[in-house]
């Protein structure tokens, strides 16, 4: 399984942290959009930063359980409730996905309750 990420000099280039284009062969995992939460089920306190980095750590846990791993994305959507947050959430997308980062769009969404929530597509091994 390869992944490949593209640059194309002819199309506008990224305005943030993340590829332009990939391509990806083999068998893809798609995670559920994952938000803020506990093992619990609670929601994390402690603002954008606090909720992004548990948002990421639950799609980091379920990458690793099913045979991936961060470094096998492909595709990231990111949901904001507050697209002012968008400069922090580059800077914590860089801390958390290696380069070349994955391709990504970010969408504002009004959420009561919390900040962030993000699905994501990656590869994975056959199973068996």
């Amino acid at each position: 399984m390869t992944i490949k990420h593209l640059t194309i000099p002819d199309a506008a280039e990224p305005q943030g942290p993340y590829s332009q284009a990939v391509v990806a062969d083999g068998p893809l995992l798609f995670v559920a959009a994952q938000g803020p939460f506990g093992a619990d089920g609670t929601v994390v306190e402690g603002g954008f930063a606090a909720q992004a980095r548990q948002t990421f750590d639950n799609i980091r846990r379920i990458l690793e359980g099913a045979g991936s791993g961060l470094d096998r994305v492909v595709r990231v959507s990111v949901y904001l409730a507050d697209m002012a947050n968008a400069p922090e959430m580059n800077r914590l997308y860089e801390a958390t996905f290696p380069a070349p980062r994955p391709v990504r769009t970010f969408l504002p969404i009004g959420f009561a309750q919390f900040d962030i929530v993000v699905d994501v597509i990656a590869t994975v091994d056959p199973t068996p």
